[in-house]
């Protein structure tokens, strides 16, 4: 994927639909309240496996009921699907955290020999290390792998926002107050499914 194909267009239009969808589904989730939450899976309209609010209502569901020894305090685990969309969440701010201390830092070339070097930081000052005898058609390389991670790093802020957002709106449908912390993992999941430009992203991610 090139940086002329991630469509920020498309996608900040993704992120409004995942808001405004999810939007749907906590108004219908507290229409139903009587005292207790009760998500009932079963009940959705798509079958799971189709359907972001089906894995959604799951997730809530398992963090309201939660593993017998589970209490979610810091520095412990989650297991099943709360314990997966954990593990995504942390690789996704794994990569955030990353532009933060860098705005960007791109290497081109194999690893621990790259050939081109470029780090930019949050001023705009950028600084370019070539490697000696790094031909025309190796610059041009590094130059648009630079301007893919540009991209990439300005879509993955833009779905931080998302993922904080829809996590807020989580937090109104969530009663058990020790599953606060999950809001964000459960977000982040959700969000990630509705996109189909993220989904290419995570693709070439893992290719």
């Amino acid at each position: 994927m090139t940086a002329a194909a991630l469509d920020f267009s498309a996608f900040e239009t993704d992120m409004n639909a995942a808001l405004t969808r999810l939007d749907g589904l906590v108004e219908r989730q507290q229409a139903v309240k009587s005292g207790a939450i009760s998500f009932d899976v079963s009940g959705h309209a798509a079958p799971p496996e189709e359907a972001p609010e089906a894995g959604l209502l799951i997730l809530l569901d398992e963090a309201e009921k939660g593993p017998e020894t589970v209490s979610f305090g810091f520095g412990e685990t989650v297991s099943g699907a709360l314990g997966q969309a954990q593990t995504e969440f942390d690789a996704f701010m794994e990569k955030i955290n990353h532009d933060v201390m860098n705005f960007a830092h791109v290497e081109s070339g194999s690893a621990g020999s790259p050939y081109a070097t470029t780090r930019i930081d949050w001023s705009g000052d950028a600084l370019t290390v070539l490697a000696a005898g790094t031909s025309q058609a190796e610059r041009q390389q590094h130059s648009q792998r630079l301007a893919r991670e540009l991209a990439l790093r300005n879509l993955r802020l833009r779905m931080l926002t998302t993922v904080a957002s829809a996590a807020s709106k989580i937090l109104l449908i969530i009663s058990n107050p020790a599953s606060a912390v999950l809001a964000l993992p459960m977000a982040y999941q959700y969000v990630s499914q509705l996109s189909e430009q993220w989904k290419a992203i995570q693709s070439l991610n893992q290719s």
